[in-house]
């Protein structure tokens, strides 16, 4: 792929820039990491960036992860979904680099271990939205970590995390009581024991249980009368 000249590429994402920019939106376009780290050289002149959206860019690979990481310290918001070739490397480093971060999403970055919930956990204090869905190395172990250091939890997405069982959802019950969403479709190994222990969490609002096969349509039933929660019509 030709690269096109800096200043092209600043158009094309940011228009007519202003002093105030905080965000970096790159979308499902198709650039490679040259590209990338051209844009957050020339993004160098904005160092309050708090958002970056670069999710379904799968030319992507750590190098320009760790480039953006070095380089914005501010960040809030990263949304990564869909790269593809990210490995725990890059998510250590941005860990490491911007402790402000609150919202991660990750769905399918498949390559992602536990170390990289453990860095995002350890660094990150602050982080209210965990998007992982369809990490499928992820383990109870990260889960179980996340609920113990991460009381400000609002919104966990785990869909198709097959490696989890009931012992990091009940953890999840049991610590994070401002959680108010739960997707945790497609996690076959969940029980009844883990929506039971959801019953407790005052501030449910949303929980996605579909296709979790060893669920009862009564237990379930219980949930959404204890917590008035919103849960797909199927399910009901």
């Amino acid at each position: 792929m030709t690269t096109p000249p800096p200043k092209m590429l600043w158009s094309r994402v940011v228009g007519t820039p202003r002093p105030e920019q905080k965000e970096l939106n790159i979308y499902a376009e198709d650039y490679d990491d040259n590209q990338l780290i051209i844009l957050i050289i020339l993004f160098k002149q904005y160092p309050t960036l708090s958002t970056v959206n670069i999710a379904y860019n799968e030319q992507i690979t750590d190098k320009s992860i760790i480039e953006l990481a070095h380089n914005f310290h501010e960040l809030t918001r990263v949304d990564l979904r869909g790269c593809y070739n990210l490995t725990d490397f890059a998510i250590i480093t941005l860990a490491k680099n911007c402790p402000k971060l609150k919202e991660v999403y990750l769905y399918g970055c498949e390559y992602l271990t536990n170390i990289s919930v453990f860095a995002l956990v350890d660094n990150c204090p602050n982080i209210t939205k965990y998007y992982m869905d369809d990490c499928c190395k992820i383990t109870d172990d990260a889960i179980i970590h996340i609920s113990k250091y991460c009381p400000k939890l609002e919104c966990a997405h785990f869909r198709d995390c097959n490696e989890l069982t009931d012992s990091a959802i009940i953890s999840i019950a049991n610590n994070c009581h401002k959680l108010k969403i739960l997707d945790i479709a497609g996690c076959k190994n969940i029980t009844d024991k883990s929506v039971n222990a959801l019953t407790g969490l005052s501030e449910l609002r949303e929980v996605d249980l579909r296709n979790c096969p060893k669920l009862k349509k009564k237990t379930i039933t219980k949930l959404i009368k204890k917590c008035n929660v919103q849960i797909p019509l199927h399910l009901k």
